[in-house]
């Protein structure tokens, strides 16, 4: 779980955030949707020439519902994730070629766009949590 230093809780959250994202079989959730432009070309770039070496890293539906909108993002001041997500295929080896390009120091190209991009791309929508109360 993140939880920047400018975010807060303000309402009692009467359940175990944990033991729902386990019970429930979720691999990310966040607070909030968003959408955000900063360094989206280059990412963009950079995934679709890896969907075009990798082609069965997602599904047609997925990549579809993805292409509606790119600069759609999960705020991520607050969010929880399986950390294995990202430690394994597809999204470790992404997130290896977003490191070596270094678009995030030359580019602008942010963490939200990145996260989002992964979990969009690579997650079932029934393993994304909104979580809103």
């Amino acid at each position: 779980m993140r939880m920047d230093d400018d975010s807060y809780i303000y309402s009692t959250i009467k359940y175990n955030l944990f033991e729902y994202m386990r019970d429930h079989n979720k691999r990310y959730a966040f607070r909030q949707p968003c959408t955000d432009s900063v360094g989206i070309g280059h990412l963009n770039d950079l995934m679709d020439e890896f969907l075009k070496d990798n082609p069965n890293a997602t599904t047609p539906e997925l990549l579809e519902h993805y292409h509606q909108d790119r600069k759609l993002g999960f705020y991520n001041n607050w969010f929880m994730a399986d950390i294995s997500f990202f430690l394994s295929p597809p999204g470790s080896t992404f997130l290896d070629i977003v490191d070596r390009s270094h678009i995030m120091y030359t580019q602008r190209t942010n963490d939200l766009l990145i996260q989002s991009t992964l979990a969009r791309l690579f997650l079932q929508p029934k393993e994304i949590q909104w979580f809103q109360d």
